[in-house]
């Protein structure tokens, strides 16, 4: 009896955990959309990237732009304008 109770804790436990993963795995699906869909709004000529004057769409951006261009191209890519979204948070 000890083990089948065991178990059914176990298999309860398990079943949390893979839900609980599933709601992290679709929050995070949602954020990334969230973040491609600015992304895309921001870059008018759809080049890929966020230059400094398509910055100046978003308040306090182009105040950071020098910063978040790490790899200093003059333009912010993807993963630079998700270090601005998560500091804006």
């Amino acid at each position: 009896m000890k083990k089948l109770i065991t178990l059914s804790i176990a298999a309860t436990l398990s079943f949390v955990s893979v839900a609980d993963e599933k709601k992290d795995v679709e929050k995070v699906e949602v954020e990334v959309a969230k973040i491609s869909t600015d992304f895309k709004a921001i870059d008018k000529d759809a080049d890929g990237f966020i230059s400094m004057d398509e910055s100046k769409a978003v308040p306090h951006l182009t105040d950071v732009f020098k910063k978040l261009d790490t790899n200093l191209d003059e333009k912010l890519n993807r993963d630079e304008y998700k270090v601005f979204l998560k500091a804006s948070k």
